[in-house]
């Protein structure tokens, strides 16, 4: 799950707040993802491409949120919105996972 409210990141450098659910029964030990934003009502990934990384042990039945950096394409971001309101804008796109992979312990 994704959000960017001002409640679950405060901090306008690192607005995106993702929440890895661990729904199996076997316990997660890292997930790597990529994420997309979108205007709404586009259909331009306006994310440069960036991998994260997380190895907090995730045991089963539960979850672990953190927050991340906006990983924005300058070169499209610098023609849609003003410097100064460029880190709140990113709380106005549509962030989605575009993909992720989960290692789970054997």
């Amino acid at each position: 799950m994704i959000s960017t409210a001002t409640k679950d990141c405060s901090d306008d450098q690192y607005p995106i707040r993702v929440l890895v659910e661990n729904g199996s029964d076997k316990t997660l030990e890292r997930v790597e993802f990529t994420l997309a934003a979108r205007a709404k009502g586009r259909s331009t990934n306006l994310a440069k491409y960036h991998s994260y990384f997380d190895d907090h042990i995730i045991e089963p039945q539960t979850g672990f949120a953190n927050c991340w950096a906006v990983p924005l394409e300058k070169s499209m971001f610098d023609d849609l919105i003003p410097e100064q309101s460029r880190k709140s804008y990113a709380r106005e796109l549509e962030w989605s996972i575009l993909y992720k992979t989960m290692h789970f312990r054997d």
